[in-house]
C-alpha cells in the first residue's frame, strides 16, 4: 500500500496547498507556494515564499508539517531488508524537528 501526505492543519492547507501550522507562523498565513519535483508524486516538494522586502521589514516565520501515513513497513517482507524514511531541512532553519513513530 502506498504512503499518503496529510497536513496536520487541514484550514491551513485548504487556504495555501502548503501543510503550515499556522498557529505558529507570522503572518499566519503567509504568502508562499507549493512546488513538487516532477514525477514525485508529492514525495519532494518545495514551499516557496513570495517575493517581497529583505531585513527586518520582510521577516517571516514559516512552520510546516505533514504526517506520512505508510511510509515504511512494519513487518519485513522477503524481498526487504530494510526500511528507509528521508527528511529534507531546508535552509536557513534555526530549529529543526523530526519524529519517526
Amino acid at each position: 500500500m502506498p504512503s499518503r501526505r496529510r497536513a496536520l492543519d487541514a484550514h491551513a492547507f485548504e487556504q495555501t496547498g502548503v501543510p503550515l501550522l499556522s498557529d505558529f507562523c507570522v503572518p499566519t498565513f503567509p504568502d508562499i507556494r507549493r512546488v513538487c519535483g516532477p514525477g514525485t508524486d508529492n514525495t519532494f516538494a518545495d514551499d516557496i515564499l513570495s517575493p517581497g522586502p529583505i531585513g527586518p521589514a520582510g521577516r517571516v516565520s514559516v512552520v510546516t508539517a505533514d504526517a506520512v501515513d505508510r511510509a515504511a513497513q512494519r513487518f519485513g517482507a522477503h524481498a526487504d531488508s530494510i526500511g528507509q524514511v528521508a527528511t529534507r531541512i531546508r535552509t536557513p532553519v534555526r530549529t529543526f524537528f523530526a519524529t519517526s513513530l
